[in-house]
């Protein structure tokens, strides 16, 4: 599930997904290990490439579902200290939701300049929309092997967010309640993070991942029209942008080197924040929070 920020004069709903799951782990020659590879996908679903970004925010979108590649991958050379290694990390969510508008809005779809036109809403309307989010990290990691009983592995390096939605413009509790844009977010930054396994007893494992991102954000209301971040700068302010990712997983084999199953819970942050010259990070203002939350059951057959 996706917890995107309230507007004040809408309701942004989303839904979750029932689908499957395939995962991988593969070696070669002993020194690269591709340790997760994760493609998860459900019914019914319409890509949202069939939509162009003006058209995020219109009546009767049709349906669509949730699909998610998932990309973790630790290059191991066993011959450098620490069996250090290089970590990659892809991610591509897509989400549909539905706004119920409970007073007067307006929307400008990001690309004004191209379609010239300006929706209204009224108290009762519905629309429906699509977000897709792009994350992408590059880093290296240093610890313990996976596959050699108790492990932990650190890791650290660079990263980016992008992703677009709508939002309606707001700066702590001061918001630009009438107007909703298709606005852009992007966040470029610096991570780290820990993964871990701990065997409980002969049959059951536990995983762990937790990482803290930290950087810059950017945030196009429209595009070659409204740039808060270029409105921030030429006021000597900057836009953060922070996120949290942590995630557990209990595993436990049914039929020994066959037949597993597991329960895998996930939470994820995504946060935007106004840095003023008279503010800190803790005292910044926000304006915007996304929020997500994951739990699922697993049956898995090994071969």
């Amino acid at each position: 599930m996706w917890f995107p920020d309230q507007p004040k004069r809408s309701d942004i709903e989303t839904q979750g997904y029932a689908g499957l799951s395939i995962n991988a782990t593969l070696n070669y020659k002993n020194i690269i290990r591709l340790y997760n590879l994760k493609y998860e996908f459900s019914n019914g679903i319409q890509a949202p490439s069939v939509k162009g970004r003006d058209e995020l925010i219109k009546d009767k979108a049709g349906t669509a579902g949730y699909i998610l590649f998932h990309l973790l991958s630790d290059f191991m050379i066993p011959q450098l200290p620490y069996n250090a290694g290089l970590i990659l990390r892809a991610n591509y969510e897509d989400y549909r939701a539905v706004v119920h508008f409970r007073d007067y809005v307006r929307y400008i779809p990001y690309n004004y300049n191209d379609v010239r036109r300006i929706y209204t809403y009224n108290s009762g309307d519905e629309a429906e929309f699509y977000t897709r989010f792009n994350d992408f990290f590059c880093g290296v990691s240093f610890g313990n092997p996976p596959g050699t009983g108790n492990y932990g592995r650190f890791f650290a390096g660079m990263g980016k967010t992008l992703y677009q939605k709508p939002y309606t413009f707001r700066i702590g509790t001061q918001e630009l309640e009438d107007t909703i844009t298709d606005t852009r977010f992007e966040g470029v930054f610096f991570g780290v993070g820990i993964v871990g396994q701990f065997i409980l007893n002969r049959n059951a494992l536990l995983h762990i991942t937790a990482a803290w991102h930290v950087g810059t954000g950017d945030m196009v209301l429209v595009k070659d029209r409204v740039d808060i971040t270029q409105i921030a700068e030429n006021n000597k302010s900057d836009i953060s942008y922070m996120g949290l990712e942590l995630s557990t997983e209990y595993q436990k084999e049914i039929i020994p080197n066959k037949v597993q199953a597991g329960l895998e819970a996930n939470f994820k942050i995504k946060s935007f924040d106004l840095l003023t010259p008279g503010t800190t990070v803790e005292t910044a203002p926000n304006m915007n929070q996304d929020m997500f939350l994951g739990i699922k059951l697993k049956i898995g057959y090994g071969f």
